[in-house]
């Protein structure tokens, strides 16, 4: 088990990479660190689309393909890269370890913190997976020392401090990423195959709950990323992670739905989607993308029973989030991110007060929509991480900029 799934390496060029493993392709930014207060410059921006329910193991092929593509485009391996798991390639779970020792001490160094972590996770391993494992939060006696430790741990002084003579029971609270041990080999041939590349892997929600944080967003809020096979359910109470879900139903939803009533490819469908989610239309073959767009509304939920692309993305997120019922009343704040977010329908859906009514003492969201480049003060980088559709990679590039491990300059 790695803690923080990172790699060491002695290699230190100036320019990094983030790649985003999604469900249906694998982005990645090559980028240069700004000087001083400087925003960051991006050098390449690569994708690869992947086959529609790919296996593990193609993915982490296709991971591999890009970062030779990468490394052959930037003219050499970069400093570092830091690689975002999507539910595709890692199994995400939630957990609270107990620390295996009581601290007697008014504080704790971010050294002793990372090794007690350590040692909890160790007592973890199973024979046929790997579990890569990542605070998110440090408690004392049931108290929350820090609500994000995701990265470099922080010395901690205690609050309430302990009393004279008397210990503080440590936890952690943990993201949990398993994969299976032949495709995290896989994963992990990457590194050596360009002679030690150092990489890091984390989870998806990691990169958003950091990002958000650095934003500002630290109260409560549920995040939904629409992706192209999954969407991603994100819970966050003070700050602090509370769980994470996913069901099978994104925006290809849709485009196959347009695909079959039009009789038109899958990519052609998706061309006029495009088009109709941004608010230009486009036509092909004669049908304009009103006209495929209408065939997908989402009736108002509760509704009809027709099976329909909208009708499968609003049931799906209602079960989905009915599962942590017991986590206690929603939040208000609700943030729409990824490429479904264009799509008017899923917008429309979330923005219906119903599913909330049952679930929080509010009658309707306080929707926002995130894209790319909110991150980073409207900069888009010639467009490089714009629209919501980018939105989990300009998290990934925020949580790497703001990593202390950072590689030097040449």
């Amino acid at each position: 088990m790695e803690l923080f799934g990172r790699m060491a390496s002695s290699a230190k060029p100036r320019n990094e990479a983030v790649i985003d493993i999604g469900s249906h392709s694998i982005k990645a930014l090559v980028f240069e660190r700004g000087i001083d207060d400087a925003p960051p410059r991006v050098l390449k921006k690569m994708a690869s689309h992947l086959p529609t329910s790919a296996e593990r193991l193609r993915v982490a092929a296709k991971l591999h393909e890009l970062m030779f593509f990468l490394v052959r485009e930037t003219g050499g391996a970069p400093g570092k890269v830091t690689i975002a798991m999507g539910p595709y390639l890692a199994d995400y779970s939630l957990a609270s370890w107990p620390a295996s020792e009581d601290w007697t001490k008014a504080a704790v160094s971010g050294s002793d913190l990372a090794r007690m972590f350590l040692a909890a996770a160790g007592e973890h391993e199973e024979p046929d997976r790997v579990l890569w494992a990542y605070p998110t939060a440090v408690f004392a006696n049931g108290y929350a020392l820090s609500a994000s430790v995701s990265g470099s741990m922080p010395s901690i002084r205690f609050l309430p401090k302990a009393r004279s003579g008397q210990g503080a029971s440590l936890s952690f609270a943990a993201l949990i990423a398993s994969l299976p041990r032949r495709v995290a080999e896989t994963l992990d041939e990457a590194r050596f195959a360009w002679g030690g590349m150092p990489i890091e892997f984390i989870p998806l929600p990691l990169a958003y709950l950091h990002a958000l944080g650095c934003a500002g967003e630290t109260s409560d809020y549920l995040l939904i990323d629409t992706g192209g096979e999954e969407t991603m359910l994100m819970r966050v109470r003070r700050g602090l992670l509370l769980s994470v879900r996913f069901f099978p139903v994104g925006s290809h939803e849709f485009i196959r739905a347009a695909a079959r009533d039009k009789g038109i490819s899958f990519r052609e469908a998706e061309n006029i989607m495009q088009g109709y989610s941004r608010g230009t239309a486009r036509s092909v073959h004669g049908t304009q993308t009103s006209e495929v767009a209408s065939d997908l509304a989402i009736p108002a939920y509760p509704g009809q029973q027709e099976f329909r692309a909208g009708s499968r993305w609003n049931g799906a997120f209602v079960r989905t989030l009915d599962e942590d019922y017991h986590l206690g009343p929603l939040s208000e704040r609700v943030i729409l991110t990824g490429g479904g977010a264009q799509l008017p329908e899923v917008e429309a859906a979330v923005r219906a007060g119903a599913w909330i009514q049952k679930l929080s003492h509010v009658s309707a969201p306080s929707v926002r929509i995130l894209a790319g480049n909110n991150f980073f003060r409207g900069m888009s980088f010639a467009g490089s991480v714009d629209g919501p559709e980018d939105a989990g990679l300009a998290a990934l590039m925020q949580y790497a900029l703001r990593r202390t491990d950072a590689p030097p300059r040449e």
